[in-house]
C-alpha cells in the first residue's frame, strides 16, 4: 500500500511538472505575441496559471493566500500574486518585503524589473502602477487609492463563511487559504474540476494586497453569484472566465447551477 501511494504521488508530481512546463511554453508564446492578444482575459489567466503551476513544481505546493509572517497579520500581508512574479516569462524581479504590510512605503515604491530579452540578461524597469498582469483590459482605467493596478482575477478561497481559515482537508476549503498551502495531491475532487483563479468586477482592490482584493470565498447565500457586479465574473456577457488546477482556462456560464459552481470551489468536497 505504501509503495502504491508513493507511486501515485510520484506520478502526480511528474504530471504537475509536465503541465507546468507546457503552460510555461504557452506563456512564452503569449508574451512574444501581439499586444492585442496578450490583453485578453483568457491569455492573462493562462500566463497566471502557468506561473502558478511553475511555483508548485518548484516548491511542491501552491502559494498561501498571503505571505503573512509572525510580524505581519495575514490579511495585511502581500498577496499570493506577488509570490508568482519570479515565475512569469523571463522572471519578474520585485524587491518586496514580506516582513512589512503590503502598503508599506517601501512596497509601494518598488519597481518591477521585467526581462525584455530571452537571449541575454536585459531588463527594463516598470513602475508598480504600470504592471498590470493581474488586471483585465476593461479594468485598466480603474485606479486604487494608492495607484496600484487592481486585481481583476481572484484566488479561490473555498465556500462559505471563514473558509479561508479552514485546513486543506475540510470539505469547504478552496485552493487558497490563510496560514496554509495546498498541494496538488490535496485536490481530491480532480484538477480539471477545481477552480484556482476566477475573474471578478466586484470590490476590486490592489493586486499586491493579500486580503479580499486577491482571494475570495464563494457565498452560496448571496445572489447573484456570477455576472456584472456579482461575486464573480462580469467582464464577459453571459459567462465568467476561470483557470483550473490542470492549467486550463474555461468559461463558466452565468446560469450554471449554484451547487455545481460551489463544487468547483472546493478541493476535497467529494462532489
Amino acid at each position: 500500500m505504501v509503495a502504491i501511494c508513493s507511486l501515485r504521488k510520484h506520478s502526480l508530481r511528474l504530471i504537475s511538472a509536465g503541465v507546468a512546463a507546457t503552460m510555461l511554453v504557452v506563456g512564452y508564446l503569449l508574451i512574444r505575441g501581439s499586444p492585442e492578444r496578450d490583453d485578453r482575459c483568457e491569455d492573462k489567466l493562462l500566463r497566471i496559471s502557468a506561473a502558478l503551476l511553475a511555483y508548485e513544481s518548484q516548491y511542491g505546493h501552491l502559494p498561501p493566500a498571503s505571505a503573512g509572517t509572525d510580524v505581519v497579520p495575514i490579511e495585511r500581508a502581500l498577496s499570493w500574486c506577488t509570490q508568482l512574479t519570479p515565475f512569469f516569462e523571463g522572471g519578474i524581479k520585485l524587491d518586496l518585503r514580506s516582513d512589512e504590510v503590503w502598503d508599506s512605503p517601501h512596497n509601494l515604491e518598488v519597481r518591477a524589473r521585467v526581462r525584455i530579452s530571452f537571449d541575454r540578461e536585459q531588463y527594463r524597469v516598470v513602475k508598480m502602477d504600470k504592471w498590470d498582469v493581474f488586471t483585465c483590459r476593461q479594468d485598466g482605467g480603474i485606479e486604487t487609492r494608492l495607484g496600484i493596478p487592481v486585481a481583476s482575477f481572484v484566488g479561490n478561497g473555498g465556500v462559505g463563511d471563514r473558509s479561508l481559515f479552514l485546513p486543506a482537508a475540510h470539505p469547504r476549503a478552496g485552493v487558497f487559504g490563510y496560514g496554509r498551502v495546498t498541494r496538488l495531491s490535496d485536490i481530491r475532487d480532480g484538477l480539471g474540476s477545481t477552480i484556482t483563479i476566477i475573474d471578478t468586477t466586484s470590490n476590486l482592490g490592489p493586486w499586491i494586497a493579500g486580503d479580499g482584493s486577491t482571494v475570495r470565498s464563494l457565498d452560496p447565500a448571496k445572489s447573484p453569484i456570477l455576472g456584472k457586479g456579482a461575486q464573480f465574473g462580469g467582464h464577459h456577457a453571459g459567462h465568467a472566465i476561470a483557470a483550473f488546477a490542470d492549467g486550463s482556462v474555461r468559461p463558466i456560464p452565468n446560469r450554471i447551477d449554484p451547487r455545481r459552481l460551489a463544487a468547483f470551489f472546493t478541493i476535497c468536497g467529494n462532489d
